[in-house]
């Protein structure tokens, strides 16, 4: 495998000409990364762009997190060509890591709040582990710092960012009962069920399964916004179903579920949390 710079050198400068654009492109993580390697590419050029030929560099990016702080995000913006950042306000990626300003309709705290009026009303418990989930990653950014410093990172969205709105709709049953029963599967793991009673305030069984059946709409839901949803807004493609079975392949998703690969882990992590700060809070 190459990396980007050795294609670039490899297959650009016998292709391009003055006034072309390189442009980088990605989806979610991708949308993250990608406006770090157009970067890399404008700040490394002389490695691959071994003509010396007069080119732009421009980063297109569909629901990314947040790549760094206000100073990262100014130096990017003045430096590409162009950066062009579509988010889907329903999308629950985008809102990572930003700490809420006045008036941002796309931070971590709108996160809990984002699909209620299409969850279902469970009884008790029902959104302990989206709640932590927030909590967990509030804190986790009002604790970050560069390296080297004991500064915070304040975390900053793209200005001028194209919003959408995706179409907000309840849960698919069908999908969210797959999930559910996946889940349920799970939660027979010694410690993964240790991991939900911290993480739901609770050893009611009853209570742990409606705390897990409103985390599956929460995913669900997340899954059709964070995937679907750019698809038929962007690209108008309204074909395309927002049903989760249309996007991933669900037995190769469970398989990993039943092996608590993914979400044993962010339960384990969540709970350790989650008692640490109930600890600390204990020790003032």
């Amino acid at each position: 495998r190459k990396t980007p710079i050795q294609w670039l050198k490899k297959n650009l400068p016998n292709n391009m000409s003055a006034g072309d654009t390189v442009a980088i492109t990605g989806h979610s993580l991708g949308g993250a990364i990608s406006p770090v390697l157009a970067q890399a590419l404008k700040d490394y050029q002389e490695a691959w762009n071994t003509n010396g030929i007069s080119l732009n560099i421009a980063a297109y990016l569909f629901a990314g997190h947040t790549p760094g702080d206000t100073v990262y995000r100014d130096y990017v913006q003045s430096s590409l060509s162009k950066i062009e950042s579509t988010v889907n306000l329903y999308d629950v990626v985008p809102h990572a890591w930003s700490l809420c300003p006045t008036s941002s309709p796309v931070c971590l705290e709108k996160i809990r709040s984002l699909y209620e009026s299409v969850m279902p009303e469970i009884v008790n418990k029902e959104d302990a582990t989206v709640s932590t989930m927030c909590d967990w990653a509030i804190d986790k950014s009002k604790k970050a710092t560069l390296d080297g410093s004991t500064a915070s990172v304040n975390y900053s969205r793209w200005t001028n960012e194209i919003k959408l709105e995706g179409d907000l709709e309840k849960a698919n049953p069908q999908v969210v009962e797959k999930l559910l029963s996946g889940l349920r599967f799970l939660k027979t793991v010694s410690h993964v069920k240790a991991s939900l009673a911290v993480i739901c305030d609770t050893n009611d069984e009853n209570q742990i399964d409606n705390c897990l059946e409103y985390f599956s709409c929460f995913m669900v839901i997340m899954g059709g916004q964070h995937v679907a949803q750019y698809r038929i807004k962007v690209f108008k493609d309204d074909a395309f179903s927002n049903d989760l079975k249309a996007i991933f392949d669900l037995s190769k998703e469970f398989d990993e579920l039943y092996g608590g690969i993914v979400l044993s882990k962010l339960f384990s992590l969540l709970a350790n949390w989650k008692k640490a700060v109930t600890q600390n809070k204990g020790s003032r």
